[in-house]
C-alpha cells in the first residue's frame, strides 16, 4: 500500500511536468496552422487569432447535422476575434483532458466549408482530410451560441509567435533555442531528483517492510 502511494504521487507529479502549450495559428489565408495535431493529455491548444474576423469551435465528427456544426455537448467556443494586422495579444487557450481524435473549425462564412478545419489525435474515419471533404460539401457552417466557453483568453505565447522582421525573427530563434535548453537541462535535473526521491523512498519502504 505505501509502495504504490509513493509511485502515484510521482506519477502524478511527472505528470504536471510534462504538460506542453500547441500554438495553433488562425491565419489571414483562413487555414490553421498547424491543421494536424499530435497531443497528450494535459496539453494545452494556444489559438492565436491572424488578421481578420476568425474563431474557433470544437465540432463532432459525427454530428447528426454534419460537419462544421458545434459539438453537442461540452467542447470549446472562442467567440469572434476581429483582428486588423498581426497577432491579437490574446490568445485562447483549452487544455485537452484525453487523447480522443478532437476536430474544430472556424465558424466564420464558409470558412469551414473550405477548410479552416483543423484535427486532434486523428485516426482512422476521423482524419482531416475525410472531414474537409465532407465539410466541403455542405452549404455553411454553425456557430454556437452565446460567449466564449470551454477555455480561457490569456496573453499569448511570445516565444512561439511570428515576429514583423528578419532580425526579430533571428533573436526570437535564438531565444527559444536558449530557452528550450534551459527547458531541457531543468527537465533533466527533475528527472534526475524523482530517480533519487524513488530510490529513497524504496529503500525506506524495504527498512520498514
Amino acid at each position: 500500500m505505501r509502495f504504490s502511494s509513493v509511485l502515484l504521487a510521482i506519477a502524478a507529479a511527472t505528470g504536471l511536468t510534462s504538460a506542453k502549450t500547441i500554438v495553433v495559428k488562425l491565419t489571414d489565408k483562413n487555414t490553421f496552422d498547424p491543421r494536424e495535431i499530435t497531443a497528450d493529455s494535459g496539453d494545452f491548444l494556444e489559438f492565436q487569432f491572424g488578421p481578420a474576423n476568425h474563431s474557433v469551435a470544437m465540432g463532432d465528427f459525427n454530428a447528426p447535422g454534419g460537419p462544421c456544426v458545434p459539438i453537442n455537448n461540452g467542447g470549446f467556443w472562442s467567440g469572434y476575434v476581429p483582428v486588423g494586422s498581426g497577432l491579437a495579444q490574446t490568445a485562447f487557450r483549452v487544455k485537452l483532458n484525453n487523447t480522443d481524435p478532437l476536430v474544430f473549425y472556424s465558424t466564420q462564412g464558409r470558412e469551414c466549408n473550405f477548410g479552416m478545419i483543423g484535427v486532434v489525435n486523428g485516426r482512422d474515419d476521423q482524419t482531416y482530410a475525410k472531414y474537409a471533404d465532407r465539410a466541403s460539401k455542405i452549404a455553411d457552417s454553425i456557430d454556437p451560441h452565446g460567449g466564449p466557453f470551454g477555455g480561457v483568453f490569456a496573453d499569448r505565447d511570445q516565444d512561439k509567435s511570428s515576429s514583423s522582421s528578419s532580425n526579430n525573427n533571428n533573436n526570437n530563434n535564438n531565444n527559444s533555442n536558449n530557452n528550450n535548453k534551459n527547458n531541457k537541462s531543468a527537465a533533466v535535473s527533475l528527472q534526475a531528483t524523482t530517480i533519487l526521491v524513488v530510490v529513497a523512498s524504496l529503500m525506506v519502504l524495504a527498512v520498514l517492510a
